[in-house]
């Protein structure tokens, strides 16, 4: 009511079953919207192209390789990095050629991410050297990995910037939180 020219989508978990969320997809990439408001489940289900995945991945890999050339940085963690993220590579080219022909979250063209709730996306994987020790979580969760490419997605087509978390529960006494 108070914006009453505004052209926005209100999507539900009921209208993004299965059968319609393609059509969804569709409309909120090929259609200009001022906004788009979902349910977290919902925006859950929109998947990330694989392609992209691999891109991501491949980009680490050439960090870590630079690092591993300099004999300094050299250490178990990051050879150990390196083997599993070729191992992951490998397994998403696998998935490149079974994937599906479908709308991706990179695909919607989306330029600013309003996500409340955000304390269910806790728990970010970290890098260190540190372990063993309460409250660094390095493996994270995949609901969090996950969110944290769409984020990436949204802040690399809009120069780092696009997106605002908003939370009314506290912030727990974790170090990674």
């Amino acid at each position: 009511h108070i914006y009453p020219d505004a052209n926005i989508l209100c999507v539900n978990p009921n209208n993004f079953k299965k059968q319609n969320r393609e059509e969804i997809l569709v409309k909120i990439r090929d259609e200009d919207y001022d906004g788009i408001i979902m349910a977290y489940s919902s925006f859950e289900l929109i998947p990330i192209s694989k392609e992209y995945v691999k891109t991501t991945i491949e980009e680490e890999l050439v960090t870590i390789n630079k690092l591993l050339k300099n004999t300094k940085k050299v250490t178990k963690q990051l050879n150990a990095k390196k083997i599993r993220l070729e191992k992951e590579l490998e397994k998403v080219n696998l998935e490149i050629e079974k994937q599906l022909n479908t709308v991706y979250f990179n695909d919607l063209g989306i330029n600013t991410l309003f996500l409340d709730e955000a304390h269910n996306y806790k728990n970010v994987p970290i890098d260190t050297k540190i372990n063993r020790v309460l409250g660094i979580n390095v493996t994270g969760s995949n609901a969090c990995k996950e969110m944290m490419q769409k984020v990436h997605i949204v802040q690399r087509n809009n120069n780092g910037r696009g997106v605002v978390f908003a939370t009314g529960t506290p912030i727990t006494n974790s170090l990674t939180d």
